[in-house]
């Protein structure tokens, strides 16, 4: 079968072109911003003073707290409803969102408001008595 040489050069320009423009994108993306896989959001002696600790985390504002069950968790305070930064009131044990009225309780699950989904809870571990907050959800 014989192949007319501009069908040839045709075919040779896609086939080409699937191998060549992936290599192109991905040079032109820029560079990759760099992200933490984990966070020291404080130690156990400082937990023993304080109820809470606020930070940031791949810039997003968290909150780590010992639970009443004597558990280390942290929480995204982004709103899960249009992304207000929520406060953690102590006297009443849950995430208050100032925009549109919404309430979490202490394990930031909705118990009040607009918010259509829990907060974004973090893992967060114990390592040689410092409280370490890891990049996945839980």
């Amino acid at each position: 079968m014989k192949c007319p040489r501009r069908k040839f050069l045709e075919k040779l320009a896609l086939g080409t072109s699937v191998l060549f423009v992936p290599s192109v994108l991905s040079a032109c993306g820029g560079k990759k911003k760099d992200y933490l896989t984990e966070l020291e959001a404080g130690t156990i002696e400082e937990f023993e003073k304080v109820m809470y600790k606020t930070n940031e985390f791949n810039n997003v504002p968290i909150l780590t707290l010992k639970n009443p069950e004597g558990k280390y968790e942290t929480f995204s305070l982004q709103c899960t409803h249009q992304g207000c930064i929520v406060k953690f009131s102590e006297q009443n044990k849950e995430f208050q969102c100032p925009c549109h009225k919404g309430v979490y309780n202490i394990k930031g699950e909705v118990i009040k408001g607009p918010p259509p989904a829990p907060l974004k809870k973090y893992a967060t571990i114990v390592k040689n008595g410092k409280i370490i907050v890891l990049e996945q959800s839980v």
